[in-house]
């Protein structure tokens, strides 16, 4: 079975030329953000407004006379990868046309190009990764689900470390800027792991799992009590033992094994949904209004920057957004909305040559002073020094 030909050439994660790329590139979620696929699993995008096709359009105006393309999810220098260096890179992971420093990860997987998931242990991305995929920060197109069973290691998920031991689950979205676990001695960490990768558009429409999966702001790890283990662990055993089988089906039996794979991913799904929130996060609390919310700001985010706006978008009066933000999070509307601003300029300034007046003007502000303000005000450091001290 290891050596069928499904086994070998299974999940070409990233393997697509950049001219491919930029011809399958979803815009949305801000320049480093992620594509709003919606839940309903059937790969659709969420319609754009007038802010974001205003905002996309200004941006690339930006880069361009900066001398940077803005492409998809991600800004990317044109003097980034080679078409001819990605094409002869025959691993799984491999440098997209991204970022100088951000290697843009894609799902594809030539051997089924319909099923939009995979399991492998970690270290069988250990083998695949090459070193310039694994020395870089990434930003993958689809959910990487990791449970590490043994050994430790520090992961990086949009500027904060998460220490990984027996027990941790990471979540990485699509969008977000990662760096593999690291061990003690800056290289990739020797865990033992099972990753789940699948793309936005696999899972079934299940309205209870839709925080876990376009939920940006929502945990990157959790660490799982024993009982939350064995439950999480069963579930994704249960996952492998059906992608493993997949080897050995018939068309009609494997038809009906994927179906099977997007329930009991759902299934996943709803106990990382039921697993206790840090501090005082809990979207459901927040109802209709904040999942109205979230998606607004993601599409809004660097072209409003009050509450009122939102709220009159979205037809509430402020109060009532307010409420709901302070339910769902412990914040309030305006908090999240600076959060969301501070995030991309982090992005934005740690993994593109952008001066740091571009960054600001990308995101909406007029004045090199008043970004200066808001970022130091939001960070508490001033944008040259986050970005010297981030790279």
């Amino acid at each position: 079975m290891g050596n069928s030909p499904r086994a070998r050439a299974r999940s070409k994660i990233g393997a697509i030329s950049p001219r491919r790329q930029v011809q399958n590139a979803v815009p949305g979620g801000g320049l480093l953000g992620c594509a709003r696929l919606q839940s309903g699993g059937q790969g659709r995008g969420a319609e754009r407004g007038d802010d974001e096709l205003g905002y996309l359009a200004q941006a690339r105006a930006i880069f361009a006379a900066e001398g940077l393309t803005a492409v998809g999810r991600g800004p990317t220098r044109r003097t980034g990868v080679s078409e001819q260096g990605a094409d002869s890179c025959d691993h799984g992971w491999m440098a997209g046309s991204g970022s100088p420093d951000v290697v843009d990860v894609s799902y594809d997987n030539p051997d089924q190009p319909r099923l939009g998931l995979e399991v492998m242990s970690f270290a069988t991305l250990r083998e695949r990764l090459v070193p310039s995929v694994a020395g870089a920060p990434s930003r993958p197109d689809f959910h990487q689900l990791t449970l590490v069973t043994g050994g430790e290691g520090t992961a990086l998920i949009d500027f904060v470390g998460y220490p990984c031991g027996p027990g941790t689950l990471l979540h990485v979205r699509p969008g977000q800027v990662q760096r593999f676990p690291a061990g003690p001695q800056g290289g990739i960490a020797d865990l033992d792991a099972t990753l789940v990768v699948f793309t936005p558009a696999f899972p079934p429409p299940v309205p209870a799992a839709a925080a876990v999966i376009d939920e940006g702001l929502s945990p990157a790890a959790f660490s799982l009590s024993a009982l939350e283990y064995g439950a999480v662990s069963v579930a994704v055993a249960e996952i492998s033992a059906e992608y493993a089988a997949l080897d050995e089906q018939d068309a009609s039996q494997a038809e009906l094994t994927v179906e099977l794979l997007r329930q009991l991913l759902a299934a996943l799904l709803l106990r990382i949904a039921r697993l206790p929130q840090p501090g005082a996060w809990s979207p459901a609390a927040g109802g209709e209004v904040f999942r109205a919310f979230r998606g607004e700001l993601e599409r809004a985010f660097a072209t409003r920057r009050s509450a009122a706006q939102y709220a009159a978008r979205l037809g509430y009066s402020p109060r009532t957004l307010t409420r709901a933000c302070l339910a769902a999070t412990g914040r309030t509307a305006k908090d999240l909305i600076d959060d969301r601003v501070a995030l991309e300029a982090k992005r934005l300034l740690v993994h593109t040559g952008l001066p740091v007046a571009s960054v600001g003007r990308v995101l909406g502000f007029t004045e090199p002073t008043n970004f200066g303000k808001f970022f130091e005000r939001t960070v508490g450091a001033t944008p040259g020094a986050f970005r010297a001290t981030e790279r």
